[in-house]
């Protein structure tokens, strides 16, 4: 039985790789496999390896070449690459094309760029406030400023105006993984494609896109180091059923991304004004309104119960439950809404985050500016007990997931605060090894 993927809504003349892939099929039909991927095509037809028709992902001549020419079309970039590993893939060749640089990292940034200054041996700092960025720039000299809009809950970061954007020797990284569908509405935010050296989009977080679908776009004098990473850093075997998907979905968003997002928009609207007349539930402002995130004070109870009733939200975060909204879920809002009407508060929750205004407070996250600890990382280590790790140095971020964003850094020093936060929140971070911390021996 061959499992077929099915096009997301239409397969549009342009697309180059589909086009390859249709005919090829037919001409090859018959043709027998004795190469990689093993199955030879009975689990899906698509999945297919570098052959003389399909090019190569990582020395793009052919059809690859001008697919991803086409994505550059579409979001208004100089240069287009896929990436089928994902936004963190896509982050670590950000940072990797400037490995020979000063980083500022700047806000609530996903692990991944923090796991990237350590691999790479990036001289990175990290200043938490936004507000102290032109201060953070002067102070440490960094010449690359890595950012990442929207957040999670879909605000930007910063607005398109800001100053130190007009700083002609500063190359600007922005993470806009979360915002790939932001080229296809004038109803949603300006895509950073239009003003960052780099951006990078986790297209399948918004856009039907398979897992692990994500774009890098970045202007020609990155061009050669952009590809040069893509070599070191990015898999050999390129997924292309991924690589479809990508190019199925920026075509059809192309060409149909205002109709949507005017439906979801009309949609979502609908759902604010019933929602109103609900008590304890709100929905939060957000940059980008197909960003759903309400605020309850039953929100671990409340998703569950969703959950049961087969509604799955994206995440909990402390009172908030967040909502990715597309042209394929926004027609279900209104069974949303009637199950959260009909939702009882659930008292005792089995999940809440202990202590959670310490977050804010942790030590290397008060300091304005942190220069980020590379040494950690090289030294030997050990797993140790949570209990057993305090005045430990840890080697790796830790933190909250949902959203990603740490709280502990590489070459932080456990204290017996956060180490009580950490055990009473285990279940709910990321950083951790079965229960235990990752410290230098």
């Amino acid at each position: 039985m061959i499992f077929r993927i099915q096009p997301c809504i239409l397969q549009p003349a342009t697309c180059t790789l589909i086009n390859m892939l249709s005919k090829s099929i037919k001409k090859h039909k018959n043709h027998i496999s004795f190469h990689t991927p093993a199955h030879s095509g009975v689990l899906n037809n698509e999945d297919i390896t570098e052959l003389i028709f399909s090019d190569n992902l990582l020395n793009p001549q052919g059809v690859i070449l001008k697919s991803e020419k086409r994505i550059s079309e579409i979001y208004g970039a100089e240069n287009s690459v896929y990436i089928t590993g994902g936004g963190t893939t896509a982050v670590h060749i950000a940072l990797y094309t400037v490995r020979d640089k000063t980083v500022l990292i700047a806000g609530n940034c996903h692990k991944s760029a923090f796991s990237a200054v350590r691999l790479y041996g990036i001289k990175a700092f990290y200043v938490k406030d936004l507000d102290n960025i032109n201060k953070a720039l002067e102070e440490t000299g960094a010449t690359v400023l890595f950012l990442t809009s929207p957040d999670y809950f879909g605000n930007l970061a910063f607005s398109e105006s800001a100053d130190f954007l007009l700083r002609g020797s500063l190359t600007v990284i922005v993470d806009e993984s979360h915002g790939a569908h932001f080229a296809f509405s004038s109803l949603l935010p300006d895509s950073a494609v239009s003003y960052a050296d780099i951006a990078v989009h986790s297209a399948h977080k918004t856009l039907p896109v398979l897992t692990g679908g994500a774009m890098l776009h970045f202007k020609d004098k990155f061009a050669p180091a952009v590809h040069n990473a893509l070599n070191e850093i990015h898999s050999t075997s390129p997924q292309y059923p991924v690589m479809l998907s990508l190019e199925r979905a920026s075509e059809d968003f192309y060409k149909n991304g205002e109709k949507y997002y005017l439906k979801i928009k009309t949609a979502l609207d609908k759902f604010g004004k019933n929602l109103e007349g609900l008590k304890d539930f709100e929905i939060l402002k957000t940059d980008d309104f197909s960003r759903l995130v309400i605020k309850c004070k039953n929100a671990k109870e409340t998703a569950k119960y969703l959950e049961e009733k087969g509604i799955f939200a994206e995440a909990v975060y402390r009172d908030l439950i967040v909502f990715i909204v597309t042209p394929f879920n926004f027609k279900h809002l209104g069974k949303v809404f009637k199950i959260i009407k009909n939702s009882k508060p659930i008292q005792n929750s089995e999940f809440r985050i202990q202590n959670e205004g310490i977050i804010k407070d942790f030590g290397s996250l008060s300091e304005e500016v942190k220069r980020l600890d590379l040494s950690a990382c090289r030294a030997e280590f050990e797993a140790k007990d949570i209990s057993d790790s305090i005045g430990r140095v840890a080697i790796n971020e830790i933190g909250l997931y949902p959203p990603g964003v740490p709280f502990i850094f590489g070459g932080d020093i456990i204290t017996k605060e956060t180490a009580d936060f950490i055990h009473e929140n285990k279940d709910n971070l990321f950083g951790l090894c079965f229960n235990k911390i990752f410290v230098v021996k």
